[in-house]
């Protein structure tokens, strides 16, 4: 799913998103979340019950895998 196409709301108590996938912000979204700059796959994580988890990837700009620590 690309982000731009899920809906967010802030946990109050840890400040992380909640990502779903509609309007009203009552289905949570299941799956792998990636965004794209100028069509290069730039940023993927995975997301349970909306919320952030399991592995991230960043990629550099040239759409090379970041080994950052």
């Amino acid at each position: 799913m690309i982000y731009s196409d899920l809906y967010l709301k802030d946990d109050l108590q840890t400040g992380e998103h909640i990502f779903y996938i509609d309007k009203n912000k009552t289905v949570p979204f299941n799956g792998v979340i990636v965004d794209y700059n100028k069509g290069i796959l730039i940023w993927e994580f995975e997301v349970q019950d909306g919320f952030k988890a399991g592995i991230e990837r960043v990629y550099y700009p040239t759409g090379d895998k970041c080994d950052r620590p």
